[in-house]
């Protein structure tokens, strides 16, 4: 299953993570501030580390990132975060998602974007 990881606020926050194949570096950009990974190893490490249980980084669904078996089948990501259309669209517009902004000019162009990427944005108010 693929977690997204995002920084508080958008914060650069850069940190290394032990795996069983050595270390590996998790950042966090300033814009966006996302962190995707489908690795079971890295995602126990990063929810292990400092960060993350001081709350500096969180899942996309903004618990425990756990998704029901539906959402995992389907592949789809709920956003719990975002709550309006410029976040959505600065979020797509990040890493991991890279689209480019003449891509996302309309609310209707951002959800379809989203769309196609299996991505939700429950608390989002148009």
């Amino acid at each position: 299953m693929r977690k997204v990881y995002f920084s508080k606020d958008k914060a650069k926050i850069v940190f290394a993570v032990k795996l069983s194949g050595g270390v590996k570096n998790v950042t966090f950009s300033n814009f966006g501030g996302s962190y995707a990974t489908s690795c079971k190893e890295e995602q126990k490490a990063i929810e292990d580390s400092f960060y993350f249980k001081r709350g500096l980084v969180y899942t996309a669904s903004g618990t425990d990132g756990e998704q029901s078996e539906e959402e995992e089948e389907s592949g789809s990501t709920e956003i719990g975060h975002v709550t309006n259309i410029q976040q959505a669209k600065e979020l797509l517009r990040s890493s991991p998602y890279n689209i480019p902004y003449q891509q996302l000019g309309t609310p209707e162009k951002i959800l379809r974007a989203a769309g196609e990427l299996n991505i939700s944005f429950p608390k989002l108010k148009l």
